[in-house]
């Protein structure tokens, strides 16, 4: 294996481990489940693929067909360099996904001035970050779980995960560049519920 690509199979890995960890870290306060400790969603061999993590966010309203889409293709490209020995480069791994080149063409712009692994590879970190922003802005989606539960001492525990999880969240959420009126709505609950949870350090940093 050549240290190109070792340094695409090391990324592709990095961004779905990442996006997994968003994926059921929503999904426990979804589902009102201790995620590290659960057997469907924890690290054991039993637990529920990515891919039915992705379906189950869906079902709860958290994520529209088109980031389902996204979601999907993000998938794909990572099974191909995780599973199939033939996927050495881009080129190589978008030639064993139908589609998918005019699937990117009709979503983002070619340029010309690369060569086509360069392209396919600045449409996979384009398509990555996407994918990993809108997972970590179901942040304001679970808020509305959250705030029907508020009542509830037992729910008290999710929201002190979600506290420690801010920092990490706000940074993908700030990165992805999101409306005003979704950092407002970010802001207000987190002033309504979280504020007292948060270290000084992190409400100065962002802001809250």
């Amino acid at each position: 294996m050549d240290a190109h690509e070792s340094e695409i199979r090391l990324r592709v890995l990095r961004d779905s481990l990442e996006l997994e960890n968003y994926t059921t870290f929503w999904l426990g306060i979804f589902l009102d489940i201790e995620s590290a400790s659960s057997k469907s969603l924890g690290n054991s061999s039993n637990a529920i693929s990515l891919n039915s993590k992705v379906n189950l966010l869906i079902d709860q309203g958290a994520l529209s067909n088109e980031e389902k889409n996204q979601f999907l293709r993000l998938m794909e490209i990572r099974n191909q360099f995780m599973h199939n020995p033939k996927a050495t480069t881009f080129v190589d791994c978008y030639s064993f996904i139908n589609g998918i080149e005019n699937w990117f063409l009709k979503k983002y712009i070619a340029d010309d001035s690369l060569t086509k692994e360069e392209q396919f590879s600045t449409w996979y970190n384009d398509l990555s970050r996407s994918v990993r922003s809108k997972a970590a802005m179901i942040f304001n989606k679970a808020s509305e779980k959250l705030e029907q539960r508020e009542t509830d001492s037992k729910y008290r525990l999710a929201f002190k995960l979600l506290a420690a999880e801010l920092p990490k969240l706000l940074d993908a959420i700030y990165e992805a560049n999101p409306s005003p009126a979704l950092m407002e709505k970010t802001r207000e609950f987190t002033d309504k519920y979280l504020k007292n949870l948060l270290v000084p350090p992190v409400r100065k940093t962002y802001n809250l």
